[in-house]
């Protein structure tokens, strides 16, 4: 038996390529780029057969080249599926450029985009661009320069007009146009405290009296008596405070009565009251003249006429460690008569009463509050308004005067 001729690797390849190269039709060879590669399933034993008829002699390829046909065919199906189909002379994949990925602008977004001055991101910024921008940076800092040094006049013009104005007095107010008061005497002062006095007395004894105070209305622990004959209102309300003594409430009453600012706090807030003091007989007994205007009803066809009055504000402290305050309305016919068409007068009767709570040994320190009054009204409306508001002026008095006693403890 003959022997079979041996093929080396570099042979095989050789037959491999010389098969594929004399298929083209009229002997031509084939180009590279046109060849095609076997298909997965491509036989060891069938390529060595056709290299076989390609070369006219019978060649049976050994365990050893089948083996290796295969190791090689194997290797070049890994190479082809690693790298890109060079046969088909194009990549398996080709990124898609910026203007395919991006949705196409509606028509809208078209129109403001060619329409802007500026250039959009996907347009390259030429010179003239960027020179246009960088002048209009600098026509607007410009034009925040002339605002600031605008501001900086504006507000120097209005803080010298603000000092300017501090040279002159102040508007005069209605209160401060004093009516014609001659000074008290002496005798007439004190005669008028005995007067104050005995009117206290005789209204704590009528209805200010526990009796007056049982089965009552109570607000907030203030017990309420008040009663109305035709534009006379007759009040008292009372209620025991915790925690503050009756010198500490008597300053700041005192206090309260003597400053306009915090006697309009006093009061509800339609109304302004202005102050001003004719004569101070003594550190506990002042001449005041008042004046209270509704802010509801100025400048309207019904105005309310401004109420007036001077009165006498006292203060008197016994020996039982009580302390009282009055306020009433002096008779002065003489000022009654200087009175302005838009004011009326009014007669007030106001006083208040503290003094200490009987407590136990070390307990808390209690003064019992008392207020009451007397007011002559224009109307029989008026004087059901204060009777209504009576117990909010208590209410705000506390605020007032009790609070700030509170905060210390």
């Amino acid at each position: 038996m003959d022997e079979q001729p041996q093929v080396s690797p570099a042979d095989d390849e050789a037959l491999y390529l010389t098969q594929r190269l004399s298929a083209g039709e009229g002997g031509s060879p084939t180009p590279v780029s046109e060849l095609e590669l076997p298909s997965p399933e491509f036989d060891p034993v069938a390529m060595a057969s056709a290299a076989a008829s390609a070369t006219g002699k019978e060649v049976v390829p050994s365990p050893q080249q089948i083996k290796k046909l295969r190791r090689n065919e194997r290797d070049r199906k890994r190479s082809s599926a690693k790298k890109p189909d060079s046969h088909e002379g194009k990549p398996l994949w080709t990124p898609k450029s910026p203007e395919s990925r991006s949705p196409s602008p509606s028509p809208s977004e078209g129109a403001a985009a060619s329409s802007s001055q500026y250039p959009s991101a996907s347009t390259p910024v030429t010179r003239d661009d960027y020179v246009q921008l960088a002048g209009e940076i600098e026509s607007f800092r410009r034009q925040n320069a002339v605002m600031r040094q605008q501001l900086a006049t504006r507000g120097l013009f209005s803080n010298s007009l603000r000092y300017g104005l501090l040279d002159f007095s102040p508007r005069a107010s209605p209160v401060d146009r004093a009516l014609p008061f001659a000074p008290l005497t002496q005798e007439e002062a004190l005669a008028c405290v005995q007067q104050t006095l005995q009117c206290i007395h005789k209204a704590r004894l009528l209805y200010a009296s526990d009796k007056r105070f049982l089965d009552r209305p109570t607000f907030l622990g203030w017990r309420q008596y008040a009663e109305r004959q035709g534009s006379t209102a007759t009040f008292a309300v009372k209620k025991a405070l915790a925690n503050a003594s009756p010198q500490q409430l008597m300053d700041r009453t005192w206090r309260l009565q003597t400053d306009s600012e915090q006697l309009n706090r006093l009061g509800p807030a339609r109304l302004r009251t202005h102050i001003s003091q004719l004569q101070e007989v003594s550190q506990d007994l002042r001449i005041i003249d008042r004046r209270t205007d509704d802010q509801a009803h100025t400048g309207g066809g019904d105005k309310t006429p401004a109420l007036r009055t001077v009165y006498l504000l006292l203060r008197v402290a016994h020996d039982d460690g009580s302390q009282m305050l009055g306020i009433k309305t002096l008779d002065l016919p003489t000022v009654r008569q200087r009175l302005r068409d838009d004011e009326v007068w009014w007669d007030i009767f106001y006083w208040i009463c503290v003094s200490p709570e009987d407590s136990k040994e070390g307990g808390d320190v209690r003064t019992v509050t008392e207020f009451g009054g007397t007011n002559a009204c224009a109307s029989e409306e008026v004087a059901s308004s204060r009777l209504e508001e009576l117990v909010f002026l208590a209410i705000r008095w506390e605020t007032l005067v009790v609070a700030p006693c509170l905060l210390k403890h």
